[in-house]
């Protein structure tokens, strides 16, 4: 969630180690004498990398986990496709994962536990799979009045609400939710006869969305500008919402922009990679399935897309899919702009 998605605005890569408990499923020996697999994710920090190694041991497994922000994870598997180094990538979004599979980066499998999530969201052919949802969602602190939150993303983009939201920073465009905002708000202005796919107006709104926002700062959570006052509106992915009264002690306000929310679906996929890949197809398998699911769903507030494992989905999630309406953002249009987009912004928008 998210990301894209990590719980800070983009971190930089490091190993992680670590615990909590869960009973799980033991790995079939046979599958491979070396169990030892590197998995590369945004979705490590907070806590999830300890648990995921802890209950991955469990099985069987002896992983090694780099955690990039979702951007710079795409961007290093392609920079290693002449000699990979992951052998299973989780977390990173559609966005991410289609760019990936167009670059033939990723080995085809089949999922054990595919038939147990929504036919809906299997958009990978067979290369990469749906483990969960994140909303990107508009925030306010609960004591801010509606009528003095903004009806819709693009609202942003006006006078109206100068110096009163956060925006993407300096350094921070490696992080997938980062990048989501960035395409929620060019969105309504898609041209594919325009600049980088976007009309003129779009690039004004977008301008305007940069000069007038509150930037965050490298690997600062999405939420402390507006803790610290320094903004009366953030956002951040679904799963966060239980982490700010945590972290802060106030109770996010979901703000139900009439825009639509854009959604990071986090799937997990295979790198095509020589060698034996049962392991790393083993992995995948394993923490997919129902029962893994349903401990990383109650563990971590996760909207995990897995049928079988519902009834762990928190409460809040739930209502949360019920409060918002999903905007989707072209695929394609995003993976041929993205990165053309992020050299823009860097050049006139972020100072």
């Amino acid at each position: 969630m998210m990301n894209t998605k990590t719980w800070l605005g983009a971190v930089a890569a490091v190993v992680v180690v670590g615990g909590g408990a869960v009973a799980v499923t033991a790995v079939n020996g046979s599958q491979s004498k070396d169990k030892s697999i590197v998995v590369y994710s945004n979705s490590f920090s907070n806590g999830r990398g300890e648990w995921i190694q802890q209950q991955a041991a469990k099985a069987g497994f002896k992983i090694k986990e780099v955690q990039l922000g979702s951007g710079d994870l795409v961007n290093r598997v392609v920079a290693e496709k002449n000699k990979p180094v992951a052998d299973v990538i989780y977390g990173s979004n559609q966005f991410g994962f289609d760019e990936l599979a167009n670059q033939k980066l990723l080995k085809p499998y089949t999922a054990s536990w595919a038939k147990e999530v929504p036919t809906s969201q299997i958009t990978g052919k067979g290369y990469y799979y749906p483990t969960d949802q994140e909303k990107i969602v508009l925030v306010a602190k609960p004591n801010v009045a509606k009528s003095a939150l903004p009806t819709s993303w693009q609202a942003l983009t006006t006078p109206a609400f100068a110096g009163q939201y956060t925006v993407p920073g300096k350094g921070t465009l490696g992080s997938g939710t980062n990048l989501i905002v960035i395409a929620q708000i060019l969105s309504p202005y898609r041209d594919d006869h325009g600049d980088l796919g976007v009309s003129e107006a779009g690039w004004t709104a977008l301008a305007n969305y940069f000069k007038n926002g509150v930037q965050l700062k490298p690997n600062e959570l999405f939420a402390q500008p507006v803790n610290d006052d320094r903004a009366k509106i953030g956002y951040t992915f679904s799963s966060d919402l239980a982490n700010i009264p945590n972290t802060f002690k106030w109770q996010p306000q979901v703000i139900t922009p009439t825009d639509g929310v854009p959604v990071a679906t986090e799937q997990i996929g295979l790198v095509n990679k020589s060698g034996n890949t049962k392991t790393a197809e083993a992995f995948a398998n394993w923490f997919g399935s129902a029962k893994v699911q349903a401990a990383w769903a109650k563990k971590f507030h996760i909207n995990t897309l897995n049928q079988q494992a519902q009834t762990s989905v928190p409460a809040f999630q739930k209502q949360l899919a019920q409060q918002v309406k999903i905007h989707n953002i072209d695929v394609n249009w995003y993976n041929k702009y993205i990165d053309q987009w992020v050299e823009k912004i860097n050049l006139n928008d972020l100072k």
